[in-house]
């Protein structure tokens, strides 16, 4: 925030991710795993699996299917 605190309204998407993606220790889940049913992917660690597949090389057609379809798999 600012020094005059009147800022505090622009932070609040950020807040609420953070909240929504961190385990709660009641729960031992996070609430987005809790509604959705998966464990959250940040920007951060798509961008990194992004990177592996086109390191990946890949030969033959069900790898392929294997290596797209994995992400979207749910736990």
């Amino acid at each position: 925030m600012n020094e005059k605190a009147d800022d505090w309204d622009q932070h609040l998407d950020a807040v609420a991710f953070a909240y929504r993606v961190k385990e709660q220790v009641s729960a031992k889940m996070s609430p987005f795993e809790l509604m959705y049913g998966v464990k959250v992917r940040l920007p951060m660690e798509l961008q990194f699996d992004r990177q592996q597949d086109e390191d990946a090389v890949y030969d033959d057609e069900d790898a392929v299917a294997t290596a797209i379809l994995a992400p979207l798999s749910i736990c």
